[in-house]
């Protein structure tokens, strides 16, 4: 705290805090509540005439209004708004989970109970990003040592992929992106099935780390993403590299601003397809569409959906208690031919995978048990980067290189699959034993262990 900044034992210090509070928890309830609004609209105007069919019916609930109003206000005076990277991780599940599943329960008539299952996952992760955790402080290693080494492991894989898939089905159109990723996945071999998901994580990684240091180095990682992706046909090559950059600039304010700005961001990107006609989705190639569907439809309305589609399933059919899973240890026997994934999107689609995230594979597997467990999970690793982060100095770096992976755990996947077939796992380790370098090119040092600094 600066020398010129009110504290709460001076005069005046306790009612200027209390009122910084106020205005801070009043912002964010403001801004989420315009934002549960606009998703609102945009769910009206567009989710549900082109997606009805499969599910995004209009039957809203004065009731669930209510829930969904309270909620918001709740979860604003919890919403942690400092320079931990726990607090801008929980933040995102607010945006990109909580809101959309109150906005999908709303305007669809879904469970509310799913909600309740929201909040217990946000108020779980919460308290345990809060219990001390202890990590040994080793003499890190400097990453700029190795990062040749992950480059020439990235380009092997892009060489072999090249070999492996060859050139006839490379494109950057993304409108037959799922039909040529379909036909390319016939040709791959266990090795490039192996090592395409790390290519990925080293890109990300190398990506994050290179705008930390204002180095236009970021080009190389992201231009690898877009080759990539050109090959697989997997949009997030191309796209969460670039994500992660632009995220990063606002992380790195370490400001309240921050978060006010990425919430503003979702409103202007959601008022301006308010504001626009349904003429254009007429145009498979207008790109304006086709950020709607990945971005409105597939990051923030289908996995609402898909939550309430485990919910509904498994609570009828019973838990699967991890029996599909290396982790079940075999103690319990799974009775189904598909995996859960195909189970559900066969049972609500009559085909293809319907994977979801922490609140609805936390329930498929124990129920409420399943959620809580889960969501402490990620609160103690919330806790263990906000310790590494506080070890290194470097806030904005170690929140940006957990954060596409916490996406993926709130959003997308099941969290033991996360942590051991996507990367988390080797993430965090990285994070822990490699020293990075910041801005300056000078290695990331704690202020309080620079040389000449005050020790108390």
């Amino acid at each position: 705290m600066s020398a010129n900044s009110p504290s709460i034992s001076q005069p005046g210090g306790a009612s200027s805090f209390f009122m910084g509070f106020v205005f801070n928890k009043f912002a964010i309830a403001a801004l989420l509540s315009v934002y549960f609004l606009v998703l609102s609209v945009l769910y009206e105007k567009y989710i549900s005439p082109i997606f009805g069919y499969r599910g995004f019916s209009i039957d809203r609930d004065v009731h669930k209004l209510g829930v969904a109003i309270i909620t918001i206000i709740s979860v604003s005076l919890f919403v942690p708004v400092n320079r931990k990277p726990s607090s801008m991780i929980m933040y995102f599940y607010v945006i990109l989970l909580l809101v959309p599943q109150l906005t999908f329960t709303y305007n669809s008539g879904g469970h509310i109970e799913v909600v309740f299952l929201a909040v217990v996952a946000f108020f779980v992760m919460y308290g345990f990003a809060r219990v001390p955790v202890y990590v040994p402080n080793v003499k890190n290693i400097k990453f700029a040592v190795y990062e040749k080494v992950i480059y020439a492991f990235v380009f092997t894989v892009l060489v072999y992929a090249v070999y492996t898939l060859g050139y006839d089905h490379f494109s950057f159109s993304i409108s037959d992106v799922y039909v040529r990723r379909a036909l390319l996945e016939e040709r791959y071999d266990k090795f490039l099935s192996s090592t395409i998901g790390l290519s990925f994580i080293f890109i990300v990684f190398l990506s994050i780390v290179n705008v930390s240091r204002n180095s236009l180095q970021v080009i190389i990682p992201i231009c690898l993403g877009v080759i990539f992706f050109g090959l697989t046909g997997h949009k997030k090559f191309a796209i969460l590299p670039i994500a992660c950059v632009a995220i990063y600039k606002l992380v790195a304010l370490e400001s309240k601003f921050g978060f006010y700005a990425i919430t503003l961001a979702f409103i202007a990107l959601g008022t301006y397809y308010i504001v626009r006609t349904m003429e254009y989705f007429n145009v498979l190639e207008n790109y304006e569409a086709l950020f709607f569907m990945m971005f409105f439809a597939r990051v923030l309305s289908i996995p609402a959906q898909l939550n309430d589609f485990y919910y509904d399933f498994f609570s009828k059919n019973g838990f699967l208690l991890w029996s599909y899973s290396k982790i079940g240890l075999g103690m319990f026997q799974y009775d189904f031919d598909w995996t859960p994934a195909q189970l559900v999107g066969r049972h609500m689609f009559t085909t293809g995978n319907a994977n979801t995230g922490l609140v609805g594979s936390g329930y498929m597997n124990a129920g409420t048990a399943g959620v809580v467990i889960y969501a402490a999970i990620a609160g103690l690793t919330l806790a263990f980067v906000d310790k590494i982060a506080k070890m290194r100095g470097n806030r904005a770096l170690c929140t940006m290189l957990v954060l596409p992976s916490f996406v993926i755990i709130f959003t997308t996947s099941d969290l033991p699959n996360v942590y051991f077939s996507q990367g988390f796992g080797l993430i965090l380790f990285m994070l822990w034993l490699f020293r990075i370098d910041d801005q300056s090119g000078q290695d990331t040092v704690p202020a309080g262990h620079r040389a000449g600094a005050p020790s108390g």
